[in-house]
């Protein structure tokens, strides 16, 4: 007979031993699951590197007081996607394409919401399991991206989180696209309810010009950038293209801070008159026209000029150093001493519709006059018809070339003639575009437009820098909505084929800001001037019409990286106590980088 208390003990080993074996069963089924749903290497088809992606502990360690997360397909319902607030077009559609994706494979639809939060709030509170697309607001991003370079991206697993993206919207939509093509569109319900893990991790480094850049002796990664928080905006800008410039070198994403922030002793360079260096900076004796460069003791890099376009040149200067000769290792650059120069002389430009009719003579020579007395390096022209433009060429011929022809072919039709200094520009190649299902056929137009619409467009170099840039000059229909959305259209197609260059574009475009054709010349990649300017004069109406209209119709448009703009003014002088046309012109000066 057997005791009660032998049967327990019997009962106890055969529980144990079926607890092992299930156990077991359990290893042995996730081992498979994660096998069989590994996320494979790089596509090598794309261009990326063809070696396995480098991956570093430090990059993707979760918190000491958060468990190891796994994401699966049963429990996908309970993550919340986020993306940044301010995110481009481009990533917000790929971030869309994610969120459908998600959706589809897993039959869920999940929590979407940008990255702002507000603890007081409920629904706006930061959720615990996330799957965060890009360089968002939230601690598990600054940790993972302070480990990557500019160019680095990958997803990677931080606690609860899932992070998917890099420091760019670049590397965030790659990132974007592999996850979706290689873990979400590979993923099968047969092989285990694993989709991500911690051991899938995938992290792609890019490589850069140089691996490490010391300033003085100190790795450039230890320094922030300060801007003065009592400055312009131009400072906080130039302090962020700096960043930039050093990112694109070395790889190497420095913070951008205001000097309202705290001051960390030997590890900061300055744009502009920063709080920090008071004493520095009114110790100096520069002239409007010079920048300095230099050390204020033992503890800062200085940039700076009293203006927008003196700081811009310091900064150029900077890139200078960085741009050196070097073995691709290590690049050292040693400021020693103050460095004054000069200021870069900007380019600029005027767009000026003098108005179609045939002028009097008092009325030619303020439209002459008031070029002449700008004298930009361009000048972009509309209703320049050809009455206009011989007056034109003898009031100009002396400073300026121009390209450009008549809309009817020719010299049929008004021009949108483009005046530049044959001093300071090389002309490269030049044309004339017609805006119509047909830019090559002279004369031909979109049905609704009223004329013929064209633009003009020249590729220059400024002879004492080698720099080039494209130039493109315009005037949309004034009737319909419908052509200018077209004749936007078509520009911007022209714009898509010349996208090695730096583009330039000016004109009268017949429309407010409002108007879809205006939408259509921002996606093209255009930024206004009057937005970004540093320093801005007579903001507002450019067609007054001699007092019975106030319209703003003209622009200036760049599409650029490193474009500065130091300056947009409408000009409104009068000369004789007369305006010279029923359009008041633009006049910016800008500055390449």
């Amino acid at each position: 007979m057997i005791s009660r208390s032998n049967k327990i003990n019997r009962s106890g080993r055969i529980f144990a031993i079926i607890s092992v074996l299930l156990l077991m069963l359990m290893f042995v089924s996730a081992f498979c699951s994660c096998n069989n749903n590994k996320v494979p290497g790089p596509d090598t088809s794309s261009g990326e590197s063809s070696e396995a992606p480098e991956v570093t502990e430090s990059q993707t360690d979760k918190p000491d007081d958060t468990p190891e997360m796994q994401l699966k397909a049963s429990e996908i319902a309970k993550f919340r996607l986020v993306r940044q607030e301010k995110a481009t077009d481009e990533v917000k559609n790929a971030v869309n394409t994610l969120y459908g994706a998600i959706n589809e494979k897993f039959s869920v639809q999940i929590e979407y919401k940008d990255d702002f939060t507000r603890d007081d709030v409920p629904q706006l509170k930061e959720a615990e399991y996330e799957i965060i697309v890009g360089n968002c607001a939230r601690k598990a991003c600054e940790e993972v991206y302070a480990n990557y370079k500019l160019n680095d991206y990958g997803c990677v697993i931080y606690g609860t989180k899932l992070l998917i993206g890099g420091l760019t919207d670049e590397g965030t939509i790659k990132a974007i696209n592999y996850f979706v093509e290689n873990v979400i569109n590979k993923f099968s319900a047969g092989g285990g309810d694993v989709v991500f893990d911690n051991g899938m991790k995938y992290i792609l480094k890019a490589s850069y010009p140089v691996e490490n850049i010391k300033i003085n002796g100190t790795d450039i990664g230890e320094y922030s950038i300060v801007y003065p928080a009592k400055g312009t905006l131009s400072e906080k800008t130039i302090a962020e293209d700096l960043r930039n410039i050093i990112a694109e070198r070395c790889g190497t994403y420095l913070a951008v801070k205001s000097d309202k922030e705290a001051y960390v002793s030997g590890k900061e360079i300055h744009i502009g008159a920063t709080n920090r260096d008071s004493t520095y900076v009114s110790g100096l004796r520069l002239s409007d026209n010079a920048y300095v460069i230099g050390k204020n003791g033992d503890d800062f890099v200085v940039a700076y000029s009293g203006t927008a376009i003196g700081n811009v040149s310091a900064v150029k200067a900077i890139k200078n150093m960085l741009d050196k000769e070097n073995d691709g290792k290590n690049l050292d650059v040693t400021i020693n001493s103050d460095i004054i120069d000069k200021i870069s002389d900007p380019m600029s430009v005027m767009s000026f519709n003098i108005k179609t009719t045939y002028p009097d003579d008092a009325r030619r020579k303020r439209v002459i006059e008031t070029i002449r007395m700008y004298l930009p390096d361009m000048v972009g022209i509309q209703e320049a018809a050809p009455h206009w433009m011989s007056m034109l060429r003898e009031g100009l011929g002396s400073v300026y070339s121009f390209v450009g022809e008549g809309r009817d072919g020719g010299n049929v039709g008004e021009y949108n003639p483009i005046f530049y200094k044959k001093d300071k520009y090389e002309l490269l190649e030049s044309g004339t575009k017609w805006m119509s299902s047909t830019p090559d056929v002279k004369g031909s137009k979109y049905p609704t437009s009223s004329y013929p619409r064209i633009f003009t467009y020249a590729i220059l170099k400024e002879k004492s820098t080698g720099e080039k840039f494209l130039y493109i000059n315009t005037h949309f229909d004034h009737k319909s909505a419908e052509a200018r959305k077209f004749q936007a259209g078509v520009l911007a197609d022209f714009v898509s084929k010349n996208s090695e260059y730096r583009i330039l574009l000016t004109g009268d475009f017949n429309c407010a800001s409002t108007e879809n054709t205006f939408g259509v010349i921002k996606s093209a990649g255009f930024k206004s001037s009057a937005d970004v300017a540093f320093v801005k004069e007579n903001l507002g109406a450019t067609f007054h019409n001699y007092g019975s209209s106030s319209k703003v119709l003209d622009y200036c448009f760049l599409k650029g990286d490193g474009i500065y703009i130091g300056k947009y003014k409408v000009v409104k002088d009068k000369i004789d106590g007369e305006y010279p046309s029923d359009h008041f012109p633009l006049y910016v000066e800008f500055l390449f980088r």
